[in-house]
């Protein structure tokens, strides 16, 4: 039987540097500033998933060789349910602070 050496993966250190240059290479220079509005919505060493608007841009690094993938989607459908969910809330919120302030007689 022939000893093959096990690929070795890339340390996390490394392949966050990869990483963060692909995203700035991809959204360009101050991608992470708050004018961007580029949301951070999962982040690890091995992968990103950005959101700005109804898009979503995914990076892969690859574990061995660290080669960065990208992909643009359109949010989901578990994104756009809970967009609808956290406005009901917020207008639920609106409707019952103003009936709360009209009980008290303040309105």
């Amino acid at each position: 039987m022939t000893d093959q050496p096990e690929p070795e993966i890339i340390p996390a250190d490394e392949a966050k540097n990869i990483l963060y240059t692909a995203i700035t290479a991809e959204l360009g220079h101050g991608w992470d500033d708050a004018d961007s509005r580029w949301t951070i919505v999962t982040n690890t060493a091995y992968m990103a998933r950005l959101n700005k608007g109804r898009v979503n841009v995914d990076f892969h690094v690859n574990y061995f060789d660290g080669e960065v993938t990208v992909e643009t989607s359109e949010i989901d459908h578990g994104q756009e349910t809970g967009r609808i969910f956290a406005w009901m809330m917020f207008g639920l919120f609106i409707v019952l602070v103003l009936a709360t302030v009209r009980a008290l007689g303040l309105l």
